[in-house]
């Protein structure tokens, strides 16, 4: 039997695997990635190989056939495999690995005049972009054409005198705010009124309890 284990990870964290069942008496050893590239060979006599690419990147547990890879990167996301092999090879464990970024926003204003303020917000993150036009003068701000939605990871939405992109995905959440008036106002010399806030508040990022998600899906597969 062996296991399918999920893992989802931050960028610039290291990725730890334990095999469930570590109890290899003969035989040689293997940590694959996505079924062909070789990260650790361990030969019956305890000796040990790791790949070129994974040299200066991996620690190896002899006496529990731990894996640490250090500070992975998107291109680590894929399936990672641990083979004991004597008369053939036997899977002891899979996982499922998924790396992804923090976070990153981005708020724009793009023209105003004497009278009016019109702008358009721009919200990107990894592969996403939302962008959202605004109409504005000293007292209030609309959107003549309202989006009802933004994308499942990111929204862009205007909320009283600031605008704000949220984004999240599984090991981060960021927020960006701006005050739509700081914004406009502030750049054509006119005195604003009743606007004590800073143009642009402390990004702030949380992350999950641990910086390393790990959902066991409690599925045990045959050999």
């Amino acid at each position: 039997d062996f296991s399918l284990i999920i893992v989802i990870l931050m960028t610039g964290h290291n990725l730890e695997l334990h095999v469930s069942n570590s109890q290899i008496q003969t035989g040689a050893f293997f940590w694959k990635f996505n079924g062909s590239r070789s990260i650790i060979t361990m030969y019956p006599d305890k000796s040990k190989y790791t790949g070129s690419e994974y040299k200066d990147r991996v620690e190896f547990l002899t006496q529990n056939l731990s894996l640490i890879l250090k500070n992975v990167q998107l291109n680590d996301t894929g399936t990672y495999t641990a083979v004991a092999s004597k008369d053939k090879d036997t899977i002891l464990d899979t996982f499922f690995v998924t790396v992804e970024d923090s976070v990153k926003n981005t708020l724009d204003s793009v023209s105003f005049s004497s009278d009016s303020c019109n702008f358009t917000a721009s919200c990107a993150a990894e592969l996403y972009n939302v962008s959202r036009s605004f109409t504005c003068d000293t007292r209030r701000c609309e959107e003549p054409r309202p989006q009802t939605h933004g994308h499942a990871f990111l929204d862009l939405k205007l909320s009283g005198d600031w605008v704000v992109c949220n984004h999240s995905n599984h090991v981060s959440w960021t927020n960006d705010t701006r005050d739509y008036r700081q914004m406009c106002w502030s750049q054509t010399g006119r005195t604003q009124r009743q606007s004590p806030n800073p143009a642009l508040r402390p990004i702030s990022v949380k992350y999950l309890n641990a910086p390393l998600a790990v959902l066991q899906s409690g599925l045990r597969c045959g050999a």
